[in-house]
């Protein structure tokens, strides 16, 4: 299903186009837009057509957010647009396809395009060719990732600190109480000062 296009790409008519050079020359980005086939035009502005049938030729827009900037236009938010016709759009069908994705390519999907090679035609320019990968958007969009938070694991509440033991109560011996365990020594003198207390004189 084609992607309306957005308030922001209507208005900045989807930055520069992307131009494949020299074999090797790759553009990678987020998708911003995805707008509706259209007819294919010359650089004169002319529909273009078929030559053996008629029928119009179409291509589709489609706007990434890129890394790319243009150093000399300071104005450059690194929007660029991929024009999907011929072989692009064949290696896009089959980046979507390996992505397990039926339909076209998604806003917030990611896409690579590389030119791969040229094919030699006679009388015409040479066929360039591409290949092409395609990242769906996460369901969740930038859910997990906002507010700066990371992902670690809370450590878990500190162990509450031992209660100190008590003083070595005078009846008992110092070889006597070494050898008490630290439980055995706090009921021991918890009984002993209850016991001692309670042989107080009733005032």
């Amino acid at each position: 299903m084609t992607q309306p296009q957005s308030v922001d790409s209507f208005f900045s008519g989807g930055g520069k186009s992307v131009k494949f050079p020299t074999i090797g020359t790759s553009v990678t980005g987020t998708i911003a837009a995805v707008h509706a086939p259209e007819q294919q035009t010359t650089p004169q502005g002319d529909p273009v057509v078929d030559k053996k049938t008629g029928a119009p030729k179409m291509q589709v827009r489609i706007e990434l957010l890129t890394d790319e900037r243009d150093p000399s236009d300071p104005h450059d938010d690194g929007r660029r647009t991929l024009f999907v016709k011929g072989w692009l759009k064949g290696a896009i069908g089959d980046a979507l396809r390996r992505a397990g994705v039926s339909g076209s390519p998604a806003v917030g999907g990611k896409l690579t395009v590389t030119f791969t090679e040229e094919e030699p035609n006679v009388g015409l320019s040479p066929t360039k060719k591409y290949s092409a990968t395609y990242e769906p958007p996460s369901a969740t969009g930038d859910f997990f990732a906002g507010g700066g938070q990371t992902s670690q694991a809370a450590a878990p509440p500190a162990a509450p600190a031992a209660d100190p033991l008590p003083p070595k109560p005078a009846a008992i011996s110092q070889e006597a109480w070494n050898q008490m365990p630290d439980a055995t020594k706090r009921q021991v003198a918890q009984t002993m000062a209850a016991t001692t207390a309670s042989d107080g004189p009733p005032f």
